[in-house]
């Protein structure tokens, strides 16, 4: 029962009590002047409502004509309606977390039962893409599959041939100052993606001029494709912020060593992610069970988690350096030991958050509730930007 509805009826009760008093004098003072007679039968009255709209002048008048029996009978009434309105809000506010409960309960159980139906996983997609001709269509998709990602690379390398020498002259700059190195980085970055979207359109062009109008080949071919160039998408920014192999464009302050190390996980966990989770999508859009996409969302997500520990775990060192600051030399400060703290269990909050965010997605998964797939990436990606 919320506040306001509890003083609304304390108000209401102090109000009927005053005027139930009042009557009561009345009635006895009347009562001692006009003696009842045993002849005289009272006929019980209907029970009284309350005036609606509820005014303070309505309640005077409704007062002033009923009796110290039916002003009680009001006021009971009128707590009983109270309590039986508040009463369904809480039921309703318990049965909800129960039946989620339920909900999970029933959800986590049939995606472990669906474990036994995951060596089926590859023959359903085979299906998928055979459809009524022969299984040796197969091979044909295979190779169909190759050509356009082989058109896909001589087209890109035809556009890095054409501006060899100014990428050249590119990487082999040796800018003195930050803004010019973030500018040949940019301009670098600029040139390695258009070849990218080279690369891509030229592998749909191919597609399309050798598609005969299978919806499931379609659907498999254009997520694949989808897949390589987010991939490349990330090495590409990557590579921009790095420069493991180009030291003079690097923006980010790291060695050498730091450089690639990260250059090395960071793509390992893009690659893994660019594959599983569309792949997942795919199977998903062709038909699978829902409790086995389930299943394989969370083996997905258990090998990008098992990766993220990995990285942030070999940061650790690095990353605490960093937070320590370069002028720490042993000073007792307030903020410096803050700061200590911190560097000594940044990896363990990490670690933690990477799991809190793992449970919030899988449970919003097993209710049926729509997963923020942005959100969880982008929470994902700020761990992964903490050893930079």
């Amino acid at each position: 029962m919320s506040i306001r509805r509890r003083q609304r009826i304390v108000r209401l009760a102090i109000l009927v009590l005053i005027a139930a008093w009042g009557l009561a004098i009345g009635a006895r003072d009347v009562s001692a002047q006009v003696p009842a007679t045993s002849s005289q039968q009272i006929k019980p009255s209907a029970p009284a409502a309350l005036p609606q709209p509820l005014t303070r002048e309505a309640l005077r008048d409704l007062l002033a004509r009923l009796s110290d029996a039916q002003v009680r009978e009001l006021l009971i009434a009128q707590l009983d309606r109270e309590i039986n309105e508040a009463r369904p809000a809480d039921q309703a506010m318990i049965g909800g977390m129960d039946e989620r409960a339920t909900v999970l309960r029933e959800s986590w159980r049939a995606m472990f039962a669906a474990i036994r139906e995951l060596p089926r996983v590859p023959l359903f997609f085979a299906e998928q893409l055979i459809g009524d001709r022969s299984p040796g269509i197969l091979l044909w998709i295979a190779l169909g599959l190759a050509l356009i990602f082989a058109v896909g690379v001589l087209a890109e390398q035809l556009y890095l041939r054409a501006i060899r020498e100014v990428r050249r002259q590119v990487y082999a700059a040796q800018p003195a100052t930050a803004p010019a190195r973030i500018g040949y980085s940019l301009l670098a970055l600029l040139l390695d993606f258009v070849g990218i979207v080279v690369f891509a359109l030229a592998t749909i062009a191919a597609f399309f001029l050798l598609h005969h109008g299978h919806a499931p080949v379609r659907l498999t071919v254009m997520t694949w494709v989808g897949a390589v160039f987010a991939i490349r998408l990330v090495a590409l920014v990557t590579c921009a912020l790095l420069a493991p192999d180009a030291r003079s464009l690097r923006i980010l302050p790291v060695d050498d060593t730091t450089a690639r190390f990260l250059y090395r996980r960071i793509m390992r966990i893009a690659i893994v992610w660019a594959l599983l989770f569309p792949s997942i999508k795919l199977l998903q859009e062709l038909g699978l069970d829902r409790d086995v996409v389930h299943l394989l969302i969370n083996l997905g997500v258990a090998v990008v988690v098992a990766l993220l520990i990995d990285l942030i775990w070999q940061s650790r060192e690095p990353v605490a350096r960093a937070i320590r600051g370069a002028e720490h030399d042993g000073a007792q400060t307030a903020g410096a030991r803050v700061r200590e703290i911190f560097a000594r269990i940044w990896h363990i909050l990490a670690i933690l958050y990477v799991f809190v965010i793992w449970a919030l997605t899988e449970a919003s998964l097993a209710l049926g509730d729509p997963v923020r797939a942005g959100a969880a990436l982008g929470s994902l990606l700020l761990v992964v930007a903490l050893p930079l």
